[in-house]
């Protein structure tokens, strides 16, 4: 996966997140408690997908320097 595309990704997981916090804070203002519920559910979900995800871009990353390695070892 290239870089740039692993930087869109990394923006739309913090511009999803923001826009479910909001989400939040709004049910929060208006009281519905079962939108609240839900909000907060999908909340702790997309946080549980959104760690997972960066700990696969982390992988990713220590891969490509370890294949940087190599390649420059081979060239040698």
């Amino acid at each position: 996966m290239t870089n740039l595309k692993l930087e869109q990704i990394a923006y739309a997981q913090g511009w999803v997140e923001s826009h479910i916090e909001g989400l939040v804070a709004s049910a929060t203002q208006v009281g519905d408690e079962q939108i609240l519920k839900e909000t907060e559910e999908l909340l702790r979900t997309f946080k549980l997908f959104s760690d997972g995800f960066d700990e696969v871009r982390r992988e990713n990353q220590r891969m490509e320097r370890t294949l940087m390695m190599v390649r420059g070892a081979i060239q040698l």
